[in-house]
């Protein structure tokens, strides 16, 4: 029977030492993922805050903007309104001519309508963070408004120069009054109208924000 006992194996001090390196690499690789990713998870939290703050900021300065809007358009569209249906019954009456001065505060009234914040939120792109409800709805009254300020505009810019040009004609509008107020105030009431309207899509809009 033999008695030769079986070699011990050395250790080897350069494995272990690659095995610890390999645990600890792994180790800190793990802790670098996790602190890239808890710092992505912080920036795209504060992102999200910054969209919403400034989400929340401009809508409310639309909806001041709105407000605005609507307190200058109402009585003006109310006088709009009543001025014009005047004018046309006097023309169907009969009346050829409305001197100056009649109407004390002016034929048709004009306040001055805003977008500026609407402008501002669309450059600063806060429309992708919104419902596309509410923006359809906020881009259709002021559209409606644009059209509105911009017909007006071009009616009495016409108006003013045909004044200019012949000043002593009877014209639909003359230096001392107007003439044919059948005419005028026909053009007038279908202003006056979508002026009214104009309050009414203010009124629904300011309901729904």
């Amino acid at each position: 029977m033999s008695t030769t006992s079986t070699p011990e194996v050395a250790p080897n001090p350069a494995g272990k030492r690659r095995r610890e390196w390999l645990a600890r690499g792994v180790f800190e690789a793990v802790l670098i993922l996790i602190g890239l990713l808890g710092a992505f998870a912080l920036n795209e939290w504060q992102d999200a805050r910054t969209r919403a703050f400034r989400v929340e900021t401009l809508m409310a300065a639309v909806r001041s903007e709105l407000e605005a809007n609507l307190k200058a358009q109402e009585p003006a569209a109310t006088y709009n309104v009543e001025v014009a249906e005047d004018i046309w019954n006097k023309g169907n009456a009969g009346v050829a001519f409305i001197p100056d001065g009649t109407y004390t505060r002016g034929i048709f009234q004009t306040p001055r309508l805003t977008s500026v914040a609407w402008t501002t939120a669309q450059n600063e792109a806060v429309f992708s963070d919104m419902p596309v409800e509410k923006v359809l709805l906020l881009a259709s009254v002021y559209d409606l408004q644009q059209s509105y300020v911009a017909d007006v505009s071009a009616l009495f810019n016409n108006m003013y120069a045909a004044v200019l040009v012949r000043p002593d004609a009877d014209d639909v509008l003359r230096v001392d009054g107007l003439g044919q107020p059948r005419v005028i105030g026909g053009v007038l009431r279908d202003h006056a109208r979508r002026g009214a309207r104009l309050v009414e899509a203010y009124r629904s809009v300011l309901e729904q924000l």
